[in-house]
């Protein structure tokens, strides 16, 4: 993790969501296994790649698992446009 991208990811969940806020319409993504993040989004929606053993890119559990990270934000502003 370079300091200065997660600086600027701290920026971008600051501006794009109020104190009260749930962070919507971003995934961060990092490899795994990540640094402790120090910012108030360590615990929010992060999607964590993962490498098979020899150091490939797992593209299957990656693509499941941002299908599953988008259908949610999709629902979730489908449901905020219904209230």
């Amino acid at each position: 993790d370079n300091a200065n991208v997660l600086f600027e990811a701290g920026m971008f969940h600051a501006l794009m969501n109020d104190a009260s806020a749930v962070p919507a319409a971003w995934i961060p993504v990092r490899e795994k296994p990540p640094p402790p993040i120090p910012f108030d989004f360590a615990t929010l929606r992060i999607l964590e790649v993962e490498r098979l053993q020899d150091g490939t890119f797992n593209h299957d559990t990656f693509k499941n698992e941002l299908e599953t990270r988008l259908e949610s934000l999709l629902t979730e502003e489908i449901e905020a446009v219904k209230e």
